[in-house]
């Protein structure tokens, strides 16, 4: 037997296992660990996504790279449901300098794909496809000045929509103001989800303050503009806001941020899009992140900007966890008692 064929063959033999646990686990229940057991009972009943509003999470890359089983997949699910999600944003990548994705990098995805889809359904599942953008000397840099470049990012997104994807998510920073070939990337992409019934959706800075706000100018580059927003908006179909990094030191002044760019945001492209605004719980980031930024004020800030809006348009709003990797059971907890299912 080649090499090549040895590694299917061990692949097509994980993918059968995984697949039969479930298969099983659904005739008779699969058991955990007792605390586990006893929280899965729980929200096992409840519906995996409230129709209320949507949410989302980053989640990271071991998922779709790495082998988990049956009682890890049942526990994320547990979360999806207690965290009332509608999205997760499974990292896929990194995008390589070229735009294409190392082969080693998603040998998990189809695992992942049948048990959230067993466990979680009607949930989308989609692909994070993340790098930084531009030519920066000795690094990873995504150069989609070249037109192979761009390319190869679609295809890319193209192999995890053939899987079975719900959608893809591009998390390519910086997206400027006003660039085109974000454009391009965008409706080149969206043709395929589109073809396949999915969603395109990409993460984005806050949107630039107004001078009247009380907050600091944040006129630069890669903070849109109102037009720059609208034109996204036509361009995708879910906006992801990172409304961390503020800088801010105190907890009201943070909720007051997350409240204003909830608000202000909504109003330009919440009839447009589905928006995600991000409550950051990711204290390892200590050197980007205040102690300000965290599930309860980002949560509660969400809460009071969803507040000030119309019905009609404050449906299509609602939080993005960052990130799974560093978020505990405590952050979950505050993100459901502060925003899924408060008690006032």
């Amino acid at each position: 037997m080649t090499r090549g064929r040895f590694f299917i063959g061990v692949i097509v033999a994980a993918t059968v296992l995984v697949l039969s646990t479930l298969a099983f686990a659904r005739t008779r229940p699969l058991r955990c660990d007792a605390a586990e057991d006893a929280l899965w009972d729980r929200y096992a009943s409840m519906s995996p996504s409230p129709p209320d509003h949507p949410n989302a999470l980053w989640a990271r890359h071991w998922w779709v790279g790495d082998e988990k089983s049956p009682c890890d997949y049942r526990k994320l699910a547990r979360q999806i449901r207690q965290l009332g999600l509608t999205d997760v944003f499974f990292h896929a990548g990194p995008l390589r300098p070229d735009g294409t994705v190392a082969p080693d990098r998603y040998q998990h995805a189809r695992q992942l794909l049948q048990a959230m889809h067993e466990l979680v359904p009607g949930v989308r599942v989609q692909a994070y496809l993340g790098q930084f953008e531009g030519t920066r000397p000795g690094t990873d840099d995504l150069d989609l000045s070249k037109p192979d470049n761009l390319q190869r990012t679609v295809d890319s997104a193209k192999l995890f929509l053939d899987l079975g994807y719900d959608g893809i998510h591009y998390d390519i920073e910086p997206v400027l103001n006003g660039e085109p070939r974000m454009i391009d990337l965008f409706d080149r992409t969206r043709a395929l989800t589109r073809a396949k019934g999915a969603v395109l959706s990409t993460a984005v800075e806050e949107r630039q303050v107004d001078p009247d706000s009380g907050f600091a100018p944040n006129a630069g580059a890669t903070h849109p503009t109102d037009d720059w927003l609208r034109t996204l908006a036509d361009h995708v179909d879910q906006l992801a806001i990172m409304t961390y990094d503020s800088g801010l030191k105190t907890e009201a002044d943070y909720e007051r941020w997350t409240e204003y760019q909830t608000r202000t945001i909504a109003t330009l492209v919440a009839g447009k899009v589905t928006l995600f605004m991000g409550v950051p719980t990711d204290k390892a980031y200590a050197d980007n992140h205040t102690a300000a930024e965290n599930a309860g004020s980002g949560s509660r800030g969400l809460r009071r900007g969803i507040a000030a809006l119309p019905p009609e348009l404050a449906r299509h709003v609602g939080g993005a966890i960052f990130a799974e990797w560093v978020s505990t059971e405590d952050d979950y907890s505050t993100f459901e008692h502060e925003w899924v299912r408060p008690a006032i």
